[in-house]
């Protein structure tokens, strides 16, 4: 019997090997292409292999890799917390795309991500880094909210305190700068400089949300 159950066990191994060569190596014409690549980048995520051979033998099968493809997979791996895995796509997904001068455009927002996950994969010193190292022209409300919203879940108080005041100054305010800061006071238990920021939204025309309300 045990004899039986081992063949049974090698049995399955070889079938289910042999569906992986097949789904990898085989076009799925019937497959949605996007849902199709992503599965190959899941693949070489999870065998922990770099992102651009995949992207190479995409592009050498004829088939058309857009910058809002991209976008979708580091969405996807930002909500799931795979901050490395999204951090690797975005920087290695796109700088592919420019070597191979393919539709790609960099903007604020993409700076913005990019930011956010390098706080989180390598800290604040690198973020600091690279938002310092980023062009002017990209450098919106977009970059500066995501650098005070790495100071705020860092608890960098003084640092949040300062990119703050620059982004009243440059008039780059919005609900969600005053809310990283308000989480941050929370946090740090600063309540006289939560209610008085608070006040601030109100006499600055900003409505309160959900997020805000969880402070009030």
């Amino acid at each position: 019997m045990q004899i039986l159950r081992r063949c049974s066990c090698v049995t399955c191994t070889i079938s289910r090997f042999c569906r992986v060569l097949l789904y990898s190596t085989v076009t799925l014409t019937s497959y949605p292409l996007k849902e199709y690549l992503q599965s190959r980048i899941s693949s070489a995520i999870e065998l922990r292999v770099s992102l651009i051979p995949t992207l190479e033998q995409w592009k050498k099968e004829g088939r058309s890799i857009k910058q809002q493809h991209l976008h979708r997979f580091i969405r996807k791996l930002r909500n799931l917390e795979r901050y490395n895995h999204a951090l690797e796509m975005h920087m290695n997904g796109y700088e592919w795309m420019r070597d191979n001068k393919l539709d790609f455009k960099a903007s604020a927002g993409d700076v913005a991500i990019q930011l956010d996950l390098i706080s989180k994969v390598h800290g604040l010193e690198q973020a600091e880094k690279y938002f310092n190292e980023t062009p002017n022209s990209l450098r919106s409300f977009k970059a500066y909210g995501a650098l005070l919203n790495c100071y705020s879940q860092k608890n960098s108080f003084e640092k949040a305190e300062t990119i703050m005041q620059k982004i009243r100054n440059m008039g780059f305010a919005t609900p969600l700068s005053y809310n990283a800061m308000l989480g941050l006071y929370s946090r740090l238990g600063k309540h006289e400089k939560l209610e008085n920021l608070m006040q601030e939204m109100e006499e600055n025309g900003f409505s309160w949300d959900a997020v805000t309300y969880c402070y009030g």
